[in-house]
């Protein structure tokens, strides 16, 4: 495996592999080769905060290429970079996902040290109290994730750049895109095609975590109705006794759930953003 520059020059041999949006909004881009095919399997996008940080904002292996060294050789490449630069620190921050946790496996076996910051109070809401009936009916085409292609993430990206008020939210949804659960995640899409929503879920089997929702097109209400209708009807037929689990910060969806279930969400667990931190 080797590490390399994007530049204007190699770009195209990337695009391929992850799609535009994975090098969106960042000051440096990291791609990494494998030799003996000669093709491009992982990329790592970086923004310069401050004087002397990076922090990482985008890192994507293929899953073919995963544990056999590929994202090593990025976040080695990036270190060199950063001594280059004349970087003193190298950072990235997540949400503490539920389940299994290769990620911060992966930044520890790395070199970085983990930090935690104060947790997030985390709701959980039976989907089986939700009432169907209080759900508008559907006024958007909605499709699960893994119906989206690559070209699709594009033109999603591209439809919503001029939200400036969404931007860096939009962004992170984007750039986050592999860690979410594609069968209970949907994109919504209004009566000319053009993508009009989205919203994101992690799983841990019963548990579904709503990462986040945006809407947008003429009518954002309906169109969050429409995604969160099609959440409820997937996650009944494909999960047995489906819970539906908001962060605090959430409080638009809070109050939707709590509106639809008779206020029955307990507070469950609690959300932690880990922080992982690297001297160069």
């Amino acid at each position: 495996m080797t590490g390399t520059l994007i530049t204007e020059d190699n770009a195209e041999l990337f695009m391929g592999a992850v799609g535009t949006n994975a090098l969106v909004n960042s000051d440096v881009f990291i791609g990494v080769v494998d030799e003996e095919t000669d093709t491009a399997c992982g990329v790592l996008s970086a923004e310069a905060v401050g004087d002397r940080t990076l922090a990482v904002r985008w890192i994507y292996v293929d899953e073919s290429r995963r544990r056999k060294g590929a994202g090593r050789e990025l976040i080695n490449t990036l270190q060199d970079m950063a001594w280059e630069i004349g970087a003193g620190a190298i950072v990235c921050s997540r949400n503490k996902p539920l389940g299994k946790d290769d990620v911060t496996e992966f930044f520890l076996s790395c070199g970085f040290v983990q930090d935690e910051f104060s947790p997030t109070p985390v709701y959980s809401y039976k989907v089986s109290d939700i009432s169907l009936r209080d759900i508008k009916k559907k006024t958007a085409e909605v499709v699960p994730l893994d119906e989206v292609s690559i070209k699709d993430w594009a033109e999603m990206e591209n439809a919503w750049k001029g939200l400036d008020a969404y931007d860096e939210r939009l962004l992170d949804i984007i750039q986050n895109r592999e860690f979410y659960d594609k069968n209970l995640s949907f994109a919504a899409m209004d009566s000319k095609g053009k993508f009009s929503g989205i919203l994101v879920t992690s799983t841990d089997g019963q548990n579904i975590y709503l990462e986040d929702v945006f809407a947008g097109g003429d009518d954002p209400g309906l169109t969050a109705y429409a995604m969160f209708k099609s959440l409820v009807l997937r996650a009944l037929k494909a999960v047995k006794d489906p819970v539906i689990s908001v962060s605090y910060e959430n409080k638009e969806m809070l109050f939707l759930l709590d509106k639809l279930t008779g206020g029955k969400g307990v507070q469950t667990e609690e959300n932690i953003l880990l922080s992982y931190f690297m001297d160069v």
